[in-house]
């Protein structure tokens, strides 16, 4: 129950005008936001249970209370948790937090570094869509076809197969999509590619390509995606019933 104090607390004082009577009670506010960024519980779960996604919310709430104070000390602990803690789901939480409170040039170096060296793929791929999101430059989306086309990490072409429609999607950003849903090395990253062409590139050069991925000899995860992706639009066609 503490750490619903806690949070309401933040909530409340970031809501009134600074004043030398509110300082000291911040201040004690800011410490049991910070003690909460590495809550848990005193008793075993399982990642599956409730307790696992709770843990999660709390964490990630007490990052997004505590940028409410947007000074520099405040983004510098936020960057160090990212590294330290132990939940990459909560981690990726605060990503999204950090970019949205601070998104300067510090912040976009900062992306960067945990793109690039994270040991959580989600965290990797939240980075990976924050600075697709906050930092849309001209060449944005050169930088997200170059990415889903020789980047190593399976994570970062699955995050930019999800972010090229956003980025003003074009014939070249189709293009890479369909290269990677045909030879991506990664099947993961293969089902994302043919999601985004269901949902935001539709036609019948795309119904074709799922059709092609759809057939026996190619790998099963590929081809159930292409199957779940077919059904809703040619339930009554022999080639997808067979």
């Amino acid at each position: 129950g503490g750490w619903r104090a806690a949070l309401l607390a933040a909530l409340c004082l970031s809501e009134i005008e600074p004043c030398s009577e509110a300082t000291e009670v911040q201040q004690l506010v800011k410490a049991e936001l910070e003690k909460l960024l590495a809550f848990d519980f005193p008793f075993v779960y399982r990642p599956d249970d409730n307790e696992a996604n709770q843990v999660i919310l709390i964490r990630k709430g007490a990052a997004d209370r505590l940028a409410r104070w947007p000074d520099e000390a405040t983004r510098q602990r936020l960057f160090r948790e990212v590294w330290m803690n132990l939940s990459g789901a909560a981690c990726a939480g605060i990503v999204s937090v950090i970019a949205a409170a601070w998104p300067d040039d510090a912040t976009f170096a900062w992306l960067h570094q945990v793109m690039n060296g994270h040991g959580a793929g989600p965290v990797r791929v939240a980075a990976a869509r924050e600075l697709a999101r906050r930092w849309r430059v001209g060449e944005s989306m050169d930088r997200l076809i170059a990415q889903l086309e020789t980047h190593e990490d399976p994570h970062i072409r699955f995050a930019a197969c999800g972010e090229l429609y956003r980025s003003s999607p074009d014939e070249r950003a189709r293009a890479a999509l369909v290269n990677c849903a045909r030879r991506d090395s990664d099947d993961y990253v293969r089902e994302e590619a043919l999601k985004v062409l269901a949902w935001f590139w539709w036609s019948s050069d795309t119904a074709e390509l799922l059709l092609e991925l759809a057939q026996p000899g190619q790998p099963w995860y590929v081809r159930k995606a292409a199957l779940l992706f077919l059904a809703p639009a040619f339930a009554g066609d022999g080639r997808v019933r067979d």
